[in-house]
C-alpha cells in the first residue's frame, strides 16, 4: 500500500516471539495484524495508536492479496 494510515487498534490478541511481538486487534471495522519490538508488550483490550506506512490488504472472503490483483478493467500493468 501507499500513503500513511493512522487507526487505533483494540488489541484482542498478543504474541511475542524473542526478537518481535506480533498485536492481534481490530481496528476500522476490520482485522489488523502488527509486528512491533520485542520491549512492546501491549495488554488485551487495550487501545493501541498504529501508524502504519506499510502495509499488505487481503480479500476478506478469499484471502487472497489484492495487491497481487491485477486492475480487472485495465488489465495487467
Amino acid at each position: 500500500g501507499a500513503g500513511v494510515l493512522e487507526l487505533g487498534l483494540e488489541v484482542t490478541l498478543v504474541e511475542a516471539l524473542g526478537t518481535e511481538t506480533f498485536v492481534y486487534g481490530r481496528a476500522a471495522g476490520g482485522s489488523l495484524v502488527v509486528r512491533l519490538g520485542a520491549g512492546h508488550q501491549p495488554k488485551k483490550g487495550e487501545r493501541l495508536p498504529v501508524r502504519v506506512s506499510t502495509y499488505h490488504l487481503f480479500d476478506r472472503a478469499t484471502g487472497r492479496s489484492l495487491a497481487a490483483e491485477p486492475d480487472r478493467e485495465r488489465g495487467p500493468a
